[in-house]
């Protein structure tokens, strides 16, 4: 038998019925063209972004930059240098490249200002609390990615080695476009990226020796000042001998050398210029309606050490009492020395009769 002829027709419906599928497939490819460019993850074109920078990172902090737990954990900073205020909703950062480790929340950032991300390993996103992001920065060397809400390369950054407490800075931008970074030891979270901005960000963060001291302590009252809950617990005073007003947020109170941030102040507790402020020391933890706040701790009127400790973990104030007796108080003279006092007086200056 012989076999059939080939018919040129079926190659025609053949190729006919492939011409559909390539049309799709080019078309498919000239859509991912248009949005994936030819370098991956850039934006064409000019952005509302451009001028957003990662300008500050920090991948061993040991001692110089606390979070608001008195905890040292890695950073980065982003500066708005895009002329106008910018709503950061949605900017996300990553130094994964198929994992978003940290996404803000609408959040309004001014032009020219600066706002800080801790890679603490876990997320906080209140705006008006210190950001935190899931992940960590790697001090050997890392490639950090920040992304528009539409997932385009906004700024990236490999940074080198560095070693404890120095950042990694953006200094200049050159002709090019290049961005020059620096390695150095005058790190600067929140502030220019110069030395003056290093000394701006340490006086914003310190108070002077003196300035800000434990006054007066009652670790057994068994009359006098009652909580919201009727009860009696311990307090202590603070004093601010200045003529400025002095913010508490970042300070800490501790009964244990060893945890100097055993006790954080609360946010928006504030010492008026040459005031008292008093602490109740319940163990309670809590702010009462009134405003006053009660410690995580108590103190014991028969041995007992009280720590005033600033943001770095230092020592702002001490004082070690023992055998205190009941409904008397432990407080400073008018010569800064410490004595007893039989009439507690908190919130006033210590002028209650002595032992």
């Amino acid at each position: 038998m012989q076999p059939k002829a080939y018919t040129p027709k079926k190659r025609k419906s053949r190729q006919a019925a492939v011409l559909p599928l390539m049309l799709l497939f080019i078309g498919l490819l000239f859509v991912m063209y248009l949005v994936f460019p030819k370098e991956p993850g850039k934006r064409m074109g000019p952005s509302a972004y451009d001028g957003l920078v990662i300008s500050e990172i920090m991948a061993s902090n040991t001692f110089a930059v606390p979070d608001e737990n008195g905890m040292f954990n890695d950073w980065l900073e982003i500066h708005n240098g895009t002329g106008r205020d910018l709503d950061l909703e949605d900017v996300s950062l990553t130094n994964r490249n198929q994992k978003i480790t940290f996404a803000f929340p609408s959040y309004p950032l001014k032009a020219d200002d600066r706002v800080i991300v801790f890679a603490s390993g876990r997320y906080q996103l209140d705006p008006g609390m210190p950001f935190h992001g899931k992940f960590k920065i790697t001090a050997a060397g890392d490639h950090l990615f920040m992304y528009d809400p539409e997932m385009y390369l906004i700024d990236d950054v490999a940074t080198p080695s560095m070693t404890t407490d120095t950042s990694y800075q953006l200094k200049y931008v050159d002709t090019n476009g290049k961005k020059v970074y620096e390695t150095t030891t005058f790190y600067s979270p929140g502030y220019e990226n110069t030395e003056a901005g290093h000394a701006a960000y340490r006086s914003a963060n310190s108070v002077e020796r003196g300035a800000l001291i434990l006054n007066e302590i009652c670790p057994a009252p068994r009359t006098g000042l009652t909580d919201e809950d009727n009860d009696r617990p311990d307090w202590v005073e603070l004093r601010n001998t200045t003529h400025q007003p002095i913010s508490l947020a970042g300070f800490f109170l501790s009964n244990n050398e060893r945890k100097p941030m055993k006790w954080r102040f609360p946010e928006e507790a504030v010492i008026p210029a040459n005031e008292y402020y008093l602490v109740f020391c319940s163990g309670k933890d809590k702010v009462q309606q009134n405003g006053v706040p009660h410690t995580n701790f108590s103190i014991s009127a028969e041995k007992a050490v009280l720590e005033l400790n600033d943001s770095y973990g230092r020592l702002v104030d001490r004082i070690s009492i023992e055998n205190v007796p009941k409904d008397y108080s432990v407080g400073r003279n008018s010569t800064g020395a410490w004595e007893l006092f039989a009439v507690p007086t908190p919130g006033r200056g210590n002028d209650g009769a002595r032992q």
